[in-house]
């Protein structure tokens, strides 16, 4: 889900609410401390994985859910918004 660095869409409040656990991927530059606690608002239990930069947050992320399948795994490039988005899908 999408956010503002410093403010949760309402859409995606709603969509968090009641989760039993929910990750806040990227540093307080990405997603402020503001957002964090506007999600811990609507979750039970938040965590934060984060890097030194886009790339060192992604092996972040890797690292912490390593047990994926990775059978189909994908790269994109961090230099534009939108390179990953596209290719998710």
């Amino acid at each position: 889900m999408l956010s503002d660095r410093d403010s949760l869409p309402d859409a995606t409040r709603t969509a968090l609410s009641g989760l039993s656990r929910a990750t806040l991927v990227g540093g307080e530059v990405v997603l402020s401390a503001q957002v964090q606690a506007q999600v811990d608002e609507v979750a039970d239990r938040v965590t934060r994985v984060a890097g030194g930069d886009r790339y060192a947050t992604a092996v972040e992320v890797v690292k912490a859910y390593g047990d994926l399948d990775t059978s189909l795994l994908g790269l994109a490039s961090g230099e534009t918004f939108p390179d990953a988005l596209a290719g998710a899908s």
